[in-house]
C-alpha cells in the first residue's frame, strides 16, 4: 500500500495494531499507511517506536530530503534491501530482490557454512551475498546524502540486572496484546497442549465473549498415542471443549504427508527464500489450510512465550558471580520442576555450563587479550578447526575466511560484559534465527491467505518482561509462573500447575533417523554444496555413515541442515 501527503511519500507493507490508541494523538485516519504519515509528521524519526502491529515501511520526504525505512519492533514482518552508497532497493521479500536487476544473486558462502555448523554471527546476514536483512528494532535513516543504522527500541546496553518487581502489570498488558491480535480479524489459533498458546485462547475466547462473536478456531496436532513425550491430545481437546470452541486435530501422520514430514520439508524449502528454518512447517501448513479453507484469515500462536516468559539458565553465572548462592539453589530446584531433563545432568550443566564457566571466561577475557600464551591460542584455533569439521569449508580461502569470522564473533561476544542473563535477552533481540523464523512464517503462510499473530511478542509486553527482576520469576518455583496462575483457576483439572515443558527430543530423534536416510537418496548426493566448496562429498559420506544410528540429536540436525541446504540451493545456482 501507498500513502501521500503533502510532505512525504510512503510505502506500507503489514498492519498496524494500535492504530485506535494512536487516533487519540493524531487524529482519526482513515488507514493504516495514513496513520503512519501522521506519525511521521508528528514524531519524525520516532515514529516506529511509536506504531504497534506486525509491518514494513519505506517512507521519502522530498522537503527535508530525509527517507526511513524500519519494520516492526520484534520483526514479524521482513524487510531486505540491496545497494551501495545512497541509492537503496527495499522488499519484504528475498525473491524480490533477487529479480531486480540492479541485484545479484551470487550466494553467501560464509553464511552458508556459519548455518551449518549452527551459528549465525551477523543479524544482517543472508545467504545472499548482495541481500541483507534490516535487524528487528532497527532503522535506516537517510540524511544529506548518507544512510545510518541504529536500534530504535530497548536501547539499553544490558549492563545491569533488572530490577523491575511488580507484576500485577503482566496480564493487562497480555490482554492488551491478544485484543490488538485479534481486533477485525477472524481467528483461528495454533493450539498445543502448552500454556503460551492455552493462554492465548482463553484470553481470545474471552474477548470473543464480551464482544459476542464467535471464539477463536483451534488447529491441534495430533501425536500418536504411544509418544508420551509429545501426545498433548487430552489437554488440546479439553481447553476446546471448556471455552466451546470448535476443533480441527489433524493427526501428526495425515498432516506430514505419505512421504513422511522430511520429504515434504524438502519439497517446501526450495520454494523460500532462505532455507526452510522450520522442519515441522509442512505439517502446521496443512492445518492452516484447514483454516483457510473456513475462512479465517489470521492464526494465532504462543511464539516467543519460551522466550520472554522463561528464564535463561545463564542465570546461575549471575548469580555465581554476585555470590548469591541462594537464588543459585532456588533457580536448581525451579528447573527441576519445571523440565523433563535428568536433575543430574541439568545441575551439572547449570552449575559449570552455565555458572562457572561463563564466569571465569568473563574473567579470564581481559587478562587473555594482552597476555594469552601461544599454546592457549593454538588450542583456540584448533578448537574452532574442530567445529568446522573435516567435511565442511574445504575450499582453502573459503576455510580461512570462516575461520575468521568465528574469532571475531567469539571476541565480540567475550567483549559484551555486564549481566550474562541480559546478554542472553539481547541476543535473543538480535537474533537472525529469530528473524529468520518470522520471515519464513511471513513468507509461506502468506501464501496460503492467512497471517500469523503472535501475542508474546507484542513490544509492549516484551519491554516489560524485559525489566523484571528474573529472580521475581524464580520465585514461581516454575517458569512461566505468570501464566500458570492464570490457567490453573481457570482449568484447575488440566494440570497447569504442575506441567513440565513438553520438548518432542525423543520423537525427532527418532524421526530424523527413520527419515533422513530417504532423503539422502531422493537426493542423490550434494552436488551443488560440493561445487560451491561449502561441503566436501567424501568426508561428508564418512560422517554420515559413521555418525547416523549413534547420532545425538543436534548431530542429526546437522545432517539434516546440509540434506535441507542442498534441496533449497539446487534452483539458485
Amino acid at each position: 500500500m501507498a500513502a501521500v501527503s503533502q510532505n512525504c511519500l510512503l510505502f506500507f507493507s503489514g498492519v498496524i495494531q494500535n492504530g485506535d490508541e494512536l487516533e487519540c494523538e493524531i487524529g482519526r485516519c482513515e488507514t493504516g499507511p495514513r496513520i503512519v504519515v501522521r506519525a511521521w509528521e508528528r514524531w519524525g524519526w520516532d515514529l516506529a517506536r511509536m506504531l504497534r502491529g506486525a509491518y514494513a515501511l519505506v517512507l521519502v520526504d522530498p522537503a527535508s530530503k530525509r527517507g526511513l525505512c524500519t519494520r516492526d519492533p520484534m520483526g514479524t514482518h521482513p524487510l531486505f534491501w540491496s545497494g551501495a552508497g545512497p541509492s537503496r532497493i527495499f522488499s519484504p521479500s528475498i525473491d524480490a530482490l533477487r529479480r531486480h536487476p540492479k541485484v545479484s544473486s551470487g550466494i553467501n558462502r560464509v553464511a552458508a557454512v556459519n548455518h551449518l555448523r549452527d551459528s549465525w554471527p551477523d543479524p544482517s546476514e543472508t545467504f545472499f551475498a548482495e541481500i541483507h536483512r534490516l535487524p528487528p528494532g532497527y532503522r535506516m535513516c537517510l540524511e544529506n546524502g548518507r544512510w545510518r543504522t541504529e536500534r530504535y527500541w530497548l536501547t539499553e546496553d544490558g549492563a545491569e540486572m533488572p530490577q523491575d518487581t511488580d507484576l500485577d502489570r503482566f496480564e493487562p498488558l497480555f490482554e492488551r496484546a491478544v485484543r490488538r491480535s485479534t481486533r477485525g480479524v477472524r481467528p483461528a489459533i495454533f493450539l498445543s497442549g502448552g500454556l503460551d498458546s492455552v493462554a492465548v485462547a482463553g484470553v481470545a475466547s474471552d474477548l470473543a465473549r464480551d464482544a459476542r462473536a464467535a471464539g477463536p478456531h483451534t488447529l491441534s496436532l495430533g501425536f500418536p498415542g504411544d509418544e508420551s513425550d509429545v501426545n498433548e491430545q487430552a489437554i488440546q481437546s479439553g481447553v476446546a471443549r471448556r471455552l466451546a470452541l470448535s476443533q480441527d486435530l489433524l493427526p501428526f501422520a495425515d498432516a506430514a504427508g505419505p512421504g513422511g514430514l522430511l520429504a515434504a520439508a524438502i519439497e517446501l524449502s526450495p520454494t523460500l527464500g532462505s532455507p526452510l528454518l522450520n522442519t515441522w512447517l509442512p505439517a502446521y501448513s496443512r492445518l492452516a489450510g484447514l483454516g483457510a479453507a473456513r475462512g479465517h484469515d489470521v492464526i494465532l500462536t504462543g511464539t516467543g512465550g519460551d522466550e520472554w516468559l522463561g528464564v535463561s539458565p545463564l542465570l546461575a553465572a549471575d548469580f555465581l558471580a554476585a555470590g548469591r548462592f541462594r537464588d543459585l539453589l532456588a533457580l536448581a530446584r525451579f528447573n527441576a520442576r519445571s523440565f523433563r531433563n535428568p536433575k543430574g545432568s541439568m545441575l551439572g550443566a547449570l552449575l559449570w555450563t552455565f555458572g562457572l564457566r561463563p564466569v571465569l571466561r568473563a574473567r579470564a577475557v581481559g587478562w587473555l587479550d594482552g597476555h594469552a600464551p601461544s599454546w592457549m591460542s593454538a588450542r583456540r584455533q584448533k578448537r574452532i578447526e574442530g567445529s568446522l569439521g573435516a567435511w565442511l569449508a574445504p575450499d582453502p580461502s573459503l576455510r580461512a575466511e570462516a575461520i575468521r569470522r568465528i574469532e571475531q564473533s567469539d571476541h565480540a561476544a567475550d567483549q559484551r560484559g555486564g549481566s550474562h542473563y541480559v546478554g542472553q535477552m539481547r541476543t535473543a533481540l538480535d537474533s537472525a534465527v529469530v528473524s529468520w523464523e518470522f520471515e519464513e512464517m511471513w513468507d509461506h503462510y502468506g501464501r496460503l491467505g492467512v497471517r500469523m499473530a503472535h501475542p508474546f511478542c507484542d513490544p509492549d509486553l516484551i519491554e516489560f518482561l524485559y525489566r523484571i527482576d528474573p529472580a521475581v520469576l524464580v520465585q514461581s518455583r516454575r517458569t512461566k509462573g505468570p501464566l500458570r496462575a492464570m490457567l490453573e483457576s481457570r482449568f484447575p483439572d488440566l494440570g497447569f500447575s504442575a506441567q513440565r515443558k513438553v520438548d518432542g527430543v525423543h520423537f525427532l530423534r527418532r524421526l530424523f533417523r527413520a527419515e533422513l536416510p530417504g532423503v539422502w537418496r531422493r537426493l542423490g548426493g550434494i552436488q551443488a554444496l560440493v561445487e560451491l566448496g561449502v561441503v566436501c562429498a567424501g568426508d561428508f559420506e564418512k560422517h554420515w555413515n559413521r555418525n547416523l544410528e549413534s547420532a545425538t540429536l543436534r548431530q542429526l540436525h546437522r545432517m539434516w541442515s546440509v540434506l535441507n541446504f542442498e534441496a533449497w540451493i539446487r534452483p539458485r545456482r
